[in-house]
């Protein structure tokens, strides 16, 4: 089921120019989107030309898998840069995990969220984490809590939303949007 929900992801994420792109390490000038493995959730760090950074989802809940995410943060992200972008796709565990992490470790410029509200503890610190980073560091936080820019998915099984991002370069445009 994980792998199935990955896919879509993956290839939007890859496959920017209709050629298989792939590097394990990010090269001066290009974007490089780095997909973590964290179990059922979901992490992918950004680097945009120009030395800016994006996470989009912050990992599972579970330690090993939050802090595989953070590595890949730290290891794509010096430590005195800051992160220009989090998206937060929607509020469950597997997709906050790291947040308290990233946002003790590095300034966070914007913080984009969907604006569902949980009662897990997870989501409760991720939270509790971006107010902090608002409050002291100025972060701007976008709740869409009612916003046209979501994708609302709703079964007789779930009922949450999704937020759908689109970073458009001058050769390449990396689409990000995830599902539960």
């Amino acid at each position: 089921m994980k792998l199935i929900s990955l896919v879509p992801f993956v290839l939007v994420s890859i496959l920017f120019t209709g050629k298989l792109i792939h590097a394990l390490e990010p090269e001066d000038g290009a974007l490089f989107v780095r997909v973590v493995d964290t179990g059922a959730g979901l992490c992918a760090v950004v680097k945009i030309p120009g030395d800016h950074y994006m996470v989009y989802d912050a990992g599972d809940f579970r330690s090993a898998a939050s802090e595989r995410c953070f590595d890949a943060i730290q290891e794509i992200t010096p430590e005195d840069e800051e992160i220009d972008l989090m998206v937060l796709s929607h509020s469950d565990a597997d997709h906050n995990g790291a947040v308290p992490e990233i946002i003790d470790a590095y300034v966070v410029n914007r913080v984009i969220r969907s604006g569902m509200t949980r009662s897990t503890r997870t989501w409760r610190d991720a939270s509790a984490a971006v107010n902090l980073a608002h409050e002291v560091d100025g972060a701007l936080d976008i709740n869409l809590d009612s916003s046209f820019f979501l994708v609302e998915a709703v079964s007789s099984f779930i009922s949450t939303r999704y937020v759908v991002l689109r970073v458009r370069g001058s050769v390449y445009t990396f689409i990000a949007l995830s599902s539960s």
